[in-house]
């Protein structure tokens, strides 16, 4: 922020577990872990270095950006809760207590690695919140265009998932098919979304 010039006055810092009230929206931060890459030296490049010492003023490389302290972002409205966890990333036992209506469950790279991980990925997140909707999130192509396609040929496969997309397609239909209480849906491109409706209408 302060490397694009964002006035001091328009920066905080997130603490974890800490509330932030934006009208009838509340938003709490709480610390997580960013995937671990399989690959030792992708991790070591990615993650091992994770905080911005000082402004960066663009133009810059890309891998200047770092990590950071990644969050997981719980939203709580009078209408419903939901949870984005946008990386396939997880504390064991860090959400205990949070509850949410919906999961945006990140997984990227989650085919990469163990059947022990993805298990344990999903109980930490969707299974400890009590969430009856999931929505899968950062699959699709990190470097492809806006528009399309949802499918094919990734820039970013080598990099992100290790050529692991089927198996994370595979763990999510086994999680539905085995899960019937839980709603399973993706999220449409460009258009409008409603969680939650107002009391008395059709559930979208």
């Amino acid at each position: 922020g302060r490397g694009w010039g964002l006035p001091e006055k328009q920066i905080r810092i997130a603490i974890s577990r800490e509330p932030i009230r934006f009208g009838d929206f509340t938003i709490t931060l709480i610390n997580t872990k960013h995937f671990a890459f399989p690959n030792p030296e992708l991790a070591k490049q990615a993650l091992s270095d994770p905080l911005i010492s000082e402004p960066l003023v663009p133009p810059v490389p890309a891998m200047d950006y770092r990590v950071g302290q990644p969050y997981t972002i719980h939203v709580s409205h009078p209408l419903g809760r939901w949870l984005i966890q946008g990386s396939a990333g997880y504390i064991e036992g860090n959400l205990d207590g949070i509850e949410a209506d919906v999961v945006f469950l990140g997984v990227g790279g989650l085919g990469a690695q163990t059947e022990n991980y993805r298990e344990d990925y999903w109980r930490e997140t969707v299974m400890t919140t009590g969430a009856s909707r999931v929505i899968p999130i950062h699959w699709d192509a990190l470097m492809g265009p806006a528009t399309g396609p949802f499918t094919g040929s990734l820039r970013a496969s080598g990099l992100v998932n290790d050529s692991g997309a089927q198996q994370t397609l595979e763990f999510l239909k086994e999680k539905e098919a085995r899960h019937s209480d839980i709603r399973f849906s993706t999220l449409p491109r460009f258009d409008e979304v409603i969680l939650f409706q107002e009391p008395g209408q059709q559930t979208q």
